[in-house]
C-alpha cells in the first residue's frame, strides 16, 4: 500500500476494510486474469505475501469486517450498520 494512503481515505471518510484469508481470496478471484499481481507461478502464496505486507495497515481501518465465512448480503448490512452509527 502507498505510504500516507490510509490517512488520505481518512480524509475523505469512513474506512473499512474487508478481510479474508489468502485461501478464501484466491478462490473468489481465481478465474480473474485482470489481476497483474496475480499472474505469477503461486498466485495463492501471492496473496499471503500481500496480505502479511499490508495487514498492519489494514487493520487500522475504521471498520473491519471478517469476510472468512460471510454472505454478501450480512456484509452489506454490515457497512450500513456503520454507516448508520457514523451519522
Amino acid at each position: 500500500m502507498i505510504r500516507g494512503m490510509l490517512e488520505k481515505l481518512r480524509k475523505k471518510g469512513f474506512v473499512i476494510c474487508l478481510w479474508a484469508d489468502a485461501g478464501v481470496i484466491f478462490e473468489r478471484i481465481k478465474e480473474d486474469r485482470g489481476r497483474p499481481l496475480l499472474l505469477v507461478d503461486e498466485p495463492k502464496c501471492e496473496i499471503q505475501k500481500i496480505i502479511e505486507a499490508r495487514r498492519d495497515t489494514y487493520l487500522q481501518a475504521d471498520l473491519v469486517i471478517d469476510c472468512n465465512n460471510i454472505s454478501i448480503k450480512d456484509v452489506a448490512m454490515k457497512i450500513i450498520d456503520a454507516a448508520t452509527d457514523q451519522n
